[in-house]
């Protein structure tokens, strides 16, 4: 079951390349270091080394005050980003240069990134992020993550590029308050096991969650670690390799989120792995 959590957050951070993770609970340590505050300043880009911009351009708030600044972090092997990108070039070339900058920053290789760019078309600068300072800087461990920084170098909003228009964009210039859609939020709990689940050898249970409940994975060492308020499309993509395999789906999937509940003890993981895709199955009547 363990392995089928971790498939959990590579997948949230592909899937319609939309997500980006946070782990924020009171009491409980984080899995990453938390994007900076709306109305924040902005950390320093000082250390980009950028690729498509001007001679002499620089990547520091100073330079870009009075600038709507769109960080893009990305990478090349991430193809939700790849996706993403002419919807990313629409926008770079719908809104004036003079008000509005936008920087992708990756932290791979700079030949990779250059290479990359010489088959793929990306509109704005490009900052090559080699030490991994900036990422770690803006909390950023899932891709792609968009971040916008106001004209004041204060941070605006954590969303997604595929979620931005022009419209919103000008409007953030213009100093109007924008609700952009926020990233998926994770959160993680460690929960005391109770007395039926140390009794329990081996249990796996799937039940129905209420319709807004929030995704979150509960552990309760030692017998285990649940998922919770997961959608059906989520459960599918969390129990089975996806990303090694290729499933064809003969039904549609129900609509409605879900609880996975699992305890075991010291059952081998290949056992936990193929119960709990049985009852993930059984469950949705696939």
């Amino acid at each position: 079951m363990r392995q089928i959590f971790e498939r959990m957050h590579i997948r949230e951070a592909l899937r319609a390349g939309l997500i980006t993770l946070v782990v924020v609970l009171p009491g409980t340590a984080s899995l990453w270091a938390a994007h900076p505050e709306k109305g924040s300043p902005a950390p320093p880009l000082d250390t980009l080394k950028l690729l498509q911009a001007p001679l002499g351009a620089r990547a520091d708030w100073a330079s870009l005050k009075g600038k709507v600044v769109v960080l893009e972090f990305w990478a090349t092997w991430c193809s939700p980003c790849v996706a993403s990108l002419p919807h990313l070039n629409q926008l770079v070339e719908s809104l004036d240069p003079a008000k509005f900058q936008f920087i992708s920053i990756d932290d791979e290789d700079p030949k990779a990134v250059q290479t990359f760019l010489t088959r793929k078309k990306m509109s704005g600068w490009v900052g090559v992020d080699a030490s991994g300072g900036v990422f770690g800087l803006y909390g950023v461990e899932s891709r792609p993550t968009t971040i916008i920084v106001d004209g004041n170098g204060k941070i605006v909003a954590v969303t997604e590029i595929d979620s931005l228009s022009a419209t919103d964009l000008r409007a953030v210039a213009e100093g109007k308050n924008v609700a952009f859609k926020p990233t998926m939020e994770i959160t993680e709990v460690s929960v005391p096991s109770s007395p039926d689940a140390e009794r329990a050898l081996f249990a796996v249970s799937v039940s129905k969650a209420s319709p807004d409940a929030k995704t979150a994975i509960a552990k309760h060492p030692p017998t285990g670690t649940d998922v919770l308020g997961e959608d059906a499309d989520g459960l599918i993509t969390d129990v089975f390799n996806v990303f090694g395999n290729r499933y064809v789906l003969k039904d549609p999937l129900p609509a409605g989120r879900y609880d996975v509940r699992v305890n075991s003890v010291d059952v081998p993981q290949t056992m936990v792995d193929s119960v709990v895709q049985q009852a993930v199955l059984a469950a949705l009547h696939l």
